[in-house]
């Protein structure tokens, strides 16, 4: 609800900057989540639905994820990344990986024994595929990135996302340095 209330905002203050174009291109955008979540709900989690067929509530805007971390509002580049960092913790945890904790900044691990959100949307995406997670993950890494652009001062999430990343690189023999959906 939270995303949906800042997706919500972030569209009003765009509407308002009297630019047709943008309007249109918001427009473009709420229509394909729209049609993303019908057709994911139709298909019931079909894993032969592509990315570019469903765009996720990880405010996707753009297939490539430092682009869509790019173009995103203040108060998206400082919160996603930390939900990009809770929901990568629940793929690599038991529930999912079983490739172990990750940490925070400060050395604590992520809090998974429960579960929470392991059903949700957005982990059971991430988890679906390694290119997913992958997205996911620079994507991730673009929004802290973007925050130390804005803000002129490390994310404490950027840690834990390099974490994720060469964690991921060690399991899955893969460099993360381009994401290209094929």
């Amino acid at each position: 609800m939270a995303g949906d209330f800042l997706f919500a905002q972030a569209s009003w203050h765009l509407a308002n900057l009297d630019n047709v174009n943008v309007v249109k291109l918001l427009s473009r955008v709420i229509m394909d989540l729209a049609e993303g979540e019908i057709k994911q709900n139709l298909n019931s989690f079909d894993s032969a639905q592509t990315f570019s067929k469903y765009k996720m509530n990880i405010f996707v805007t753009d297939p490539d994820p430092n682009v869509s971390a790019q173009v995103l509002p203040d108060k998206h580049v400082v919160k996603m990344p930390v939900e990009t960092c809770q929901i990568i913790a629940l793929v690599y945890s038991d529930w999912y990986r079983n490739w172990g904790p990750i940490h925070r900044a400060d050395g604590t691990s992520y809090n998974t024994i429960k579960g929470a959100f392991r059903n949700h949307p957005c982990t059971q995406w991430a988890a679906l595929k390694d290119s997913n997670l992958a997205w996911l993950i620079e994507h991730g890494i673009a929004l802290c990135n973007e925050y130390s652009l804005r803000y002129s001062k490390l994310h404490g999430c950027f840690v834990t996302l390099e974490q994720c990343k060469n964690i991921f690189c060690v399991y899955d023999f893969l460099t993360l340095i381009f994401f290209k959906e094929s």
